[in-house]
């Protein structure tokens, strides 16, 4: 789980393709592009504040970070490294 905040691929977390388990991503490309992931199927905040949620691998989509890129978001993220 990333907490919300700015987060760069390669000093706070490595690049790769993930598994993304919540609803949203917000990428920042490192080419300033900006791109927003979206798992329709993913978990919202509300749930993520709940300590007996289960977490449900096959509702997630593929995202692919590169080195550089920035992660920006208001909520906490749920990635798994595929």
């Amino acid at each position: 789980m990333i907490p919300a905040g700015i987060h760069t691929v390669g000093e706070h977390l490595e690049a790769g393709t993930y598994s993304l388990l919540t609803k949203e991503l917000p990428v920042r490309r490192l080419n300033s592009e900006d791109e927003v992931y979206m798992n329709p199927g993913g978990m919202g905040s509300v749930s993520l504040s709940s300590t007996d949620v289960e977490i449900d691998t096959e509702l997630s989509i593929k995202v692919e970070l590169h080195e550089g890129d920035t992660i920006v978001s208001e909520h906490p993220v749920v990635l798994e490294k595929d």
